[in-house]
């Protein structure tokens, strides 16, 4: 690992970037709602051009390829920090980060121009990179929800061999740096394994975060699935689904009490089979067709029929959610939920 090119270490670093900002992009299209993906993208971003800019020491002015490239790498780091806390749902706090990435990029400057020093930009920079790689690193250790715990430990564990691996770097600068040396031209481990580390940081975010996100999807998920299965066990009202041919797909228990069925009685039969007569036409002459038309709320009278032939008197309210899809595919789902309150 010693003798691999540094500006080859910088290029694949910039290409697993670039390859991490256009997984997140993706997930993020997926789940915009997610608010984390924002700044864990915008960290795949700037660290992916500041390697770029890394790799182009020597071609590109030093205010890019040292000052901006750098000051870049401090930035995304600062970013997957705000989109840790963002995920953990931790509140704000002072930004301790913006005011290093800004004294860094002063001090950069003033290591470049004003009194040339490696071994001082070096220190700074490692530095400034093991902060927030060490608070990301003991967000994701703090305790939370067990279901996510192994991920959460494999993520932290990237930051916090990154943030070791910055400040043994910046420790060990003072002893290994030559005046004139140019670590784009001559091999130095430290800088090689940092790069490396980079690499291997993208590559574990990649896998890392989106796992998260797709843990914290199915958590929602099961939590919406409980809600909903106890709404429709411990609601005290007549409570059932229907699909768009009207085929019942759940009902509450107080339906099937009220009525006196089983839910396999009822399950994939139609609804207006247990109405009157004259509140069937009612619904499929009338409600029914303006309802699926307009989708909007609406409350109507209804006489079902028990299982024992008794007659019962209903108010029902219903709710319609249409979803388009693009005109090209001209297809229509319709989700309806039929919530009936018992009034006889």
């Amino acid at each position: 690992m010693r003798d691999l090119d540094i500006r080859t270490l910088s290029f694949l670093a910039m290409v697993s970037g670039l390859l991490l900002a256009v997984g997140l992009h993706l997930v993020k299209r997926v789940m915009p709602e997610e608010s984390s993906l924002r700044f864990w993208t915008h960290g795949a971003n700037a660290s992916a051009v500041a390697y770029v800019l890394l790799a182009m020491r020597g071609i590109a002015p030093d205010l890019l390829s040292i000052v901006v490239a750098n000051t870049l790498l401090v930035v995304a780091t600062v970013f997957w920090y705000l989109g840790n806390r963002q995920f953990r749902g931790f509140k704000a706090q002072f930004a301790w980060y913006w005011v290093l990435t800004a004294v860094l990029a002063l001090l950069l400057w003033y290591f470049t121009y004003e009194a040339p020093n490696l071994a001082a930009r070096l220190i700074v920079v490692s530095a400034a990179l093991a902060a927030p790689l060490f608070a990301s690193a003991m967000i994701f250790l703090r305790p939370g929800e067990t279901r996510d715990k192994a991920v959460r430990a494999f993520v932290a564990t990237a930051f916090a061999l990154m943030s070791l691996l910055m400040a043994a770097r910046a420790t060990v600068t003072l002893f290994m740096t030559s005046p004139g040396q140019d670590f784009m031209t001559v091999v130095s481990p430290v800088h090689t394994f940092s790069l490396i580390f980079g690499v291997a940081l993208n590559i574990t975010l990649g896998i890392g975060l989106p796992l998260l996100l797709s843990g914290r999807v199915h958590s929602r998920l099961l939590e919406s699935e409980d809600r909903y299965r106890t709404l429709y066990q411990k609601t005290p009202a007549i409570l059932h689904s229907i699909d768009t041919h009207g085929r019942l797909v759940q009902v509450s228990d107080f339906w099937t009490g009220a009525l006196g069925y089983t839910r396999d009685e009822v399950i994939g039969r139609k609804s207006s089979e247990f109405l009157t007569p004259e509140s069937r036409r009612f619904a499929v002459e009338k409600v029914l067709p303006e309802f699926f038309q307009t989708g909007l709320s609406i409350d109507i009278a209804y006489q079902f029929v028990t299982k024992d032939g008794r007659t019962l008197d209903f108010e029902l309210s219903a709710l319609g959610e249409y979803i388009l899809k693009p005109p090209q595919i001209a297809s229509l789902k319709v989700k309806v939920e039929h919530a009936l309150k018992f009034r006889g």
